[in-house]
């Protein structure tokens, strides 16, 4: 499945402002991005396997303390 992610959700992963990954998504410095229409989006594949592992279900931070 082809999942695409907004701005917001990869910055936070990523911990780059939101302005640093589109500056790097207009200069086709972060590969699974896409354009459409005016917003950003971002291949979820991709970046698991920028990261090197699989995309976090919840925002980082918000891990349940055992």
């Amino acid at each position: 499945m082809n999942v695409l992610l907004k701005v917001d959700e990869v910055s936070k992963v990523l911990r780059v402002t939101e302005r640093t990954l589109m500056d790097w998504a207009r200069q086709n410095e972060l590969p699974g991005a896409v354009k459409i229409g005016k917003e950003w989006r971002f291949r979820r594949a991709v970046l698991e396997t920028l990261i090197g592992e699989p995309w976090p279900s919840e925002e980082p931070g918000n891990e349940a303390q055992s």
